[in-house]
């Protein structure tokens, strides 16, 4: 792939913030392009975003473009180790985390296309591991709470999961649309707000954190489905963003709370219980119920070799969330996606609550033989985009 013109344009997310978009045109005039979401919360170890966007983009045309226009790579290693030498810092606050993942999808993509590959085989390619195919799980956040809603409900994310292995991902995802619908009419007939979140999901004005856990059991019922059975429940506390998680799990200590929720509902995954320095708890968590529940890292891994290795020696967790623009380039995400399935994780392949219609991440799931794409709920465009490139997968089979 010879590069012939590397460039960057402001564009809007989901939230109406503006992000980045970078165009990859190559010798041959194919032009490949890619966009970066961004968090509602950014955990204190993920790479450092560039917020001025025009500085961003100032960063492609003065550093980056000039040290790989006229050059010809092969590779996305060979991509990404010249983008991380260009910026020179451990955290990228030199360029940029969003600035320096722009550029790696868009050159990722311009790289399959260039050597007439489709991305996952591309992104199979880059991975280095033959991969065995499982059902991809969609994980369907209908209940927003936390950063992601306007609303009292500490917990940021209320998800179901349908499980069963040996139907296809678009048969699972007609599943979450019905509970989703049947969930929108039981919130009705309480009288609550229909409104949704960041996510997609609705943010209704409960009494606790557990009486929405207790509505996706209903509603799942009531789609016909067998809670535990057919669908799961998966949790994201997001401890970082909760004041005081004593108040939030009151009388019960945190950790015999989530001992306690997963006992009596059908939850599959916690995610971020726990906040991203506190291993102890972390560890001691893992200890008691990670036999039977995945507890997946976040904010505490943040896509990073360097803390998902500390988790791993510790006995900290059993799954990561990844989040490409947690780390900055692909290359980096998949040396962690690597690292964890050595490790026996659970691989989760995440989007952002701030997203465009970028569907790279949908890509990189099915690649990897990720166990779940959690995408949003199955409502606005930005998150339907995920589900619906899976599909287009799926049907190519």
């Amino acid at each position: 792939m010879d590069i012939s013109r590397l460039y960057g344009i402001e564009i809007f997310d989901s939230r109406g913030m503006s992000t980045l978009e970078v165009h990859c045109v190559t010798k041959n005039g194919q032009e490949s392009v890619a966009s970066v979401p961004s968090g509602a919360f950014a955990g204190q170890y993920e790479a450092i975003p560039t917020k001025d966007i025009t500085t961003a983009i100032r960063n492609i045309e003065s550093v980056i473009a000039p040290a790989m226009q006229g050059k010809s790579f092969e590779t996305q290693s060979s991509v990404d180790e010249l983008l991380l030498s260009l910026d020179g810092t451990q955290n990228k606050e030199q360029l940029g985390g969003n600035t320096l993942l722009g550029v790696s999808l868009a050159c990722c993509r311009a790289l399959a296309t260039s050597q007439s590959k489709t991305l996952v085989a591309f992104i199979q390619e880059a991975y280095g591991v033959q991969v065995e195919r499982q059902p991809l799980l969609p994980m369907f956040n209908i209940i927003n709470g936390g950063a992601h809603a306007d609303n009292n409900l500490t917990f940021q994310e209320f998800m179901v999961v349908p499980l069963r292995a040996e139907i296809s991902f678009k048969e699972k995802c007609d599943q979450g649309v019905k509970i989703f619908h049947v969930l929108k009419e039981r919130l009705e007939q309480m009288k609550k707000s229909t409104n949704v979140g960041d996510e997609g999901g609705f943010a209704p004005e409960l009494n606790a954190d557990e009486e929405a856990i207790e509505i996706l059991v209903e509603a799942i019922q009531e789609a016909g489905y067998t809670p535990g059975k057919d669908i799961g429940i998966a949790v994201d506390i997001a401890a970082n963003g909760v004041p005081d998680l004593m108040i939030a799990t009151y009388p019960k200590r945190p950790l015999d709370y989530y001992a306690s929720i997963t006992q009596n509902y059908p939850i599959i995954v916690l995610e971020d219980p726990f906040t991203d320095n506190n291993w102890s708890d972390w560890q001691s968590l893992t200890t008691a119920i990670g036999s039977k529940v995945e507890l997946a890292g976040d904010d505490l891994f943040t896509t990073n070799q360097a803390r998902l290795k500390i988790g791993i020696d510790q006995k900290a967790g059993n799954s990561i969330s990844i989040k490409p623009n947690q780390i900055g380039t692909v290359s980096e995400t998949l040396l962690t996606i690597k690292m964890a399935v050595q490790a026996h994780f659970s691989i989760q392949v995440s989007h952002r609550s701030g997203e465009t219609e970028d569907t790279f991440i949908s890509d990189l799931a099915v690649a990897v033989g990720a166990k779940y794409l959690k995408a949003g709920a199955p409502n606005r465009g930005e998150r339907i985009a995920k589900y619906n490139q899976v599909i287009r997968l799926e049907s190519l089979k």
